[in-house]
């Protein structure tokens, strides 16, 4: 018969008692352990966190331009660490292109891009694309649309023909743009529940009013549905020319063999005899007042603030100022914003700031969720951090982390051959030097407290700011109103939401 764990383990106990009863000894307990010594001193060493060795300097990926046959710029960064090539054209087709009637058909465009082409259909496309070990995306920004596709440098050549596929055989079907659009309709509707979008697509509109800066990208409920294939159609053979056409490579390629290729597939483009050119959409304000907007939501518990001024174009030659001035200001968490208004007062879980840049235009904005109560003493805070601005030029501490925190993280815009062609795409959209990454760390080095003080005489102090509160009403209107004045506040129900984005 065997024996059971249990019998075995009560057989081993009563012999161990009997060996100790025959000794004449009870069993000792045991020995509880030892405690840990304390740290010795020579570990005092931990107190103080290594410094770095020496100074790094930054060198932008060596960039090599050409044209193809009818002139298209193309720019390459070569990389041969890793069998993968990125390859992003970009087209001059963004939001600015848009107007009132038809807010949101450049993305619209963007997006039905590689919803199938004449040949193969959108399920097609993507099992073409997989079997080629490549990912197809499109998009679109305020300045650009784009294709891009992620491929390897051996299926490079039938890559590159879906890429050019996608770009210029789109077929707009019918059944698949009125799902497009639904979607997009369905995201429009969403926009009301998220105070964070609500709030930034009521500032557009308001610092931007009456430009396509001040439409809404994805475009209103409205102009979506009154949006047709025609509509789709014309936007398309109007911009996707070559005259407003850039590409940008980053990978296993060289430029012999890449400017064949894309000579192969785009350089026998011809542009129309008129193209659609981009107008100046420069926003200019003169008064130095404020205005308050309040959008009601009932019982939240926080309100959504942003609070911005006109600022400047991204070709502005003070663009490397406006960084390290934002920077000092509220570009990092410990900034003053932030220190302020989070680590002081407990107002918010974090307030930043930054600038946000167009082609003819831009803005310096601070945003931030705050605690509903603390809204107007948020921001009198806030108001009071730019008046600081000048009142109180940066420390040597805040010039050098401001600086650094420019500078320092440059590298990491360009670890993969994704982000090579998204850095150097963004220069191309503006219409920047290939340059400019290389230049911008001497720029930053130069900058002086005495140039971020009269930076933000010349445009925070300068101008109108606008303020943007989603919050509860009935617990902010009088604090708005009393923080504005009577004459400079208004509150955005449905119907000023409607003659904004009608």
């Amino acid at each position: 018969m065997k024996r059971t764990l249990e019998t075995t383990i009560l057989i081993a106990a009563l012999a161990l008692g009997s060996q100790h009863a025959r000794a004449g000894k009870p069993a000792e307990p045991a020995k509880p352990a030892k405690p840990a010594p304390a740290p010795a001193a020579a570990d005092d060493w931990r107190k103080t966190p290594p410094r770095p060795t020496g100074k790094v300097a930054f060198k932008a990926p060596r960039l090599q331009q050409f044209k193809l046959s009818n002139g298209i710029p193309v720019w390459l960064v070569e990389r041969h660490d890793l069998p993968l090539v990125t390859v992003q054209v970009l087209v001059r087709a963004g939001g600015e292109r848009a107007w009132s009637k038809a807010a949101g058909l450049p993305s619209l465009v963007a997006t039905m891009l590689d919803e199938g082409t004449e040949t193969l259909g959108p399920l097609a496309l993507v099992e073409k694309a997989e079997g080629l070990g490549a990912q197809l995306s499109t998009g679109s920004s305020m300045e650009s649309a784009w294709v891009q596709v992620n491929a390897l440098s051996e299926t490079l050549e039938p890559s590159l023909g879906l890429l050019t596929d996608v770009l210029l055989h789109p077929k707009f079907d019918a059944a698949e743009l009125e799902r497009v659009k639904a979607d997009r309709l369905t995201d429009i509707l969403q926009i009301k529940d998220s105070p964070r979008r609500l709030a930034g697509q009521l500032l557009a509109a308001l610092m931007f009013r009456g430009t396509p800066y001040g439409l809404p990208e994805i475009g209103t409920e409205s102009t979506i549905k009154s949006l047709t294939r025609d509509d789709v159609v014309s936007f398309y053979r109007a911009n996707y020319v070559p005259r407003n056409m850039g590409v940008v490579v980053a990978g296993d390629v060289d430029a012999r063999r890449l400017k064949a290729l894309l000579d192969a597939q785009l350089g026998k483009l011809e542009n129309p005899p008129q193209g659609l050119e981009g107008g100046s959409y420069m926003y200019k304000q003169s008064l130095a007042s404020v205005h308050v907007y309040l959008v009601d939501r009932p019982g939240a518990p926080q309100s959504e603030v942003r609070v911005a001024t006109s600022g400047l174009p991204r070709s502005s030659k003070d663009y490397a100022l406006a960084e390290v001035a934002n920077n000092v200001f509220g570009g990092n968490f410990a900034a003053r914003l932030n220190m302020n208004l989070r680590e002081k007062h407990g107002y918010s879980y974090g307030v930043y700031s930054w600038a946000q840049y167009r082609r003819d235009s831009g803005l310096m904005l601070a945003a931030g969720g705050i605690k509903a109560e603390h809204t107007s003493a948020a921001l009198l805070e806030i108001l009071a951090e730019v008046r600081g601005m000048e009142e109180r030029p940066p420390s040597a501490d805040e010039l050098a982390l401001a600086k650094n925190s420019i500078v320092l993280s440059l590298a990491g815009r360009f670890e993969s051959n994704g982000q090579v062609a998204s850095s150097f795409g963004e220069l191309m959209a503006f219409g920047l030097p290939a340059n400019g990454y290389d230049k911008l760390p001497a720029q930053v080095a130069k900058i002086t407290g005495k140039q971020v003080v009269d930076f933000f005489k010349n445009t925070w102090r300068a101008h109108d700011i606008t303020i943007v509160v989603v919050g509860p009403r009935k617990e902010l209107e009088k604090s708005m109103q009393e923080f504005a004045g009577a004459d400079k506040y208004q509150l955005i129900d449905d119907a000023e939401w409607a003659k904004l984005f009608p």
